[in-house]
């Protein structure tokens, strides 16, 4: 199963996909909130509704659940890279 649909079988909303995106690519609290233009309470509140659905009590569960069951691999993860630099060539334009 793809990284993708195991977040949303795990029913993440849209907005906490992207945020477990970032913090997938080891993107700080910060960096995640000036990416997607919210807060960083805004980005705490989502990164605690994707853990809880994931059943991670932290940071390091949240990578032991996505790394420990193969749903994150080198693959992934640089598309995820790949993904982000694109959104960000695009909103330069």
């Amino acid at each position: 199963m793809h990284y993708l649909e195991f977040l949303k079988s795990k029913k993440l909303t849209k907005r906490q996909i992207d945020v477990a995106e970032l913090r997938l690519i080891f993107m700080s609290i910060d960096e995640i909130s000036k990416d997607l233009f919210i807060s960083e309470k805004t980005t705490k509140f989502h990164l605690r509704g994707v853990y809880e659905k994931l059943g991670a009590k932290s940071y390091l569960g949240f990578y032991r659940v996505m790394f420990g069951y193969g749903y994150l691999n080198q693959e992934s993860f640089l598309e995820i890279k790949n993904k982000r630099f694109l959104m960000l060539l695009r909103r330069d334009q």
